[in-house]
């Protein structure tokens, strides 16, 4: 056998064993990080005006800045939530806006309504943890950032999550998940589906810049104080070091990776593409050639070169 096959099947067993290790981890660890909260009242009180919203394409570390944010004193972030796209569907949805302006409601008057249902169970949740802010951590918001933005108004901060593109597309790959294509085609869906999700954030951080910080993955695990500090002048929220102990502290479990509940610090997941067959790796290089550039990226490397 030829060293240079020889090396790519070593690396192929690798990030298989990498991936068994992760899953044993996490079901020796959730114990730990695992609990739920009970909301037992959901009473008035001045409210939060200034949510925060995690955002990021799955598999990007989304959960892991959604830990770390609930670690902190101030800020109460549950597992995903998914209800607010009911909302946002709502909000661009013109015969629902026909109807109830037929109501006489105006637009003002339909978008504040919403945004006091729709803010009423982070709102009890956020007191039921005994916090000031709430923020929201689902991935599947990234379709819905423009509505989110008009619902919770100028008060609302957006986090981004960036990792390397080929790195999300192999850990959506290796697990299995379809998005749009039922033909068989997973590696074509899946990066497809990370280039529009990535261009959706990119065209929104570009049009909202003062709303917005971006969190680069490769940063976070290397780097965790400096870029949690940088994120925490942002949000205007006091330095606290339980942040880098964010899996000492307790949180509430829902449908989210059950490899990051067991995940203890800030441990990294890099170029795990390298284990894709050469074809593999030239079909999707040569659909996310461009998203990797656009994000600061380079395709040969994890850590991004320039930053947005």
């Amino acid at each position: 056998m030829r060293p240079q096959r020889m090396e790519m099947q070593l690396k192929r067993h690798y990030s298989k064993m990498k991936v068994i290790y992760r899953g044993f981890r996490a079901f020796v660890g959730k114990g730990i990080v695992a609990k739920k909260t009970v909301i037992l009242d959901g009473s008035t009180d001045a409210g939060c005006a200034d949510p925060i919203f995690i955002v990021g394409t799955h598999r990007s570390g989304t959960s892991l800045v959604r830990r770390i944010l609930d670690s902190h004193k101030n800020i109460a972030c549950p597992p995903e939530s998914y209800f607010l796209v009911s909302y946002s569907e709502m909000l661009q949805n013109k015969e629902v806006l026909l109807g109830l302006e037929n109501l006489g409601f105006s637009g003002a008057e339909v978008t504040k309504a919403m945004r006091k249902s729709a803010a009423y169970f982070h709102e009890a949740y956020r007191r039921a943890k005994g916090k000031s802010r709430w923020a929201d951590k689902t991935p599947q918001y990234v379709f819905h950032l423009n509505e989110l933005f008009e619902l919770f108004g100028q008060g609302a901060k957006f986090v981004f999550v960036f990792r390397h593109p080929l790195d999300v597309a192999c850990s959506l790959w290796g697990r299995g998940w379809v998005f749009w294509d039922e033909s068989g085609d997973r590696l074509g869906d899946v990066c497809r589906y990370v280039k529009d999700s990535m261009a959706r954030q990119m065209d929104f951080l570009r049009q909202n810049p003062d709303k917005c910080f971006v969190v680069y993955y490769d940063a976070l695990v290397e780097r965790p104080e400096s870029e949690l500090r940088a994120l925490m002048e942002f949000l205007a929220e006091p330095w606290d070091p339980v942040l880098l102990r964010h899996h000492e502290m307790h949180h509430d479990f829902g449908i989210e990776d059950p490899i990051s509940r067991g995940t203890r610090g800030f441990n990294g997941s890099y170029m795990n593409w390298k284990s894709w067959t050469n074809d593999q790796l030239v079909k999707a290089t040569g659909i996310l050639e461009e998203t990797i550039s656009d994000m600061g990226y380079a395709a040969e490397s994890p850590h991004v070169k320039v930053r947005c």
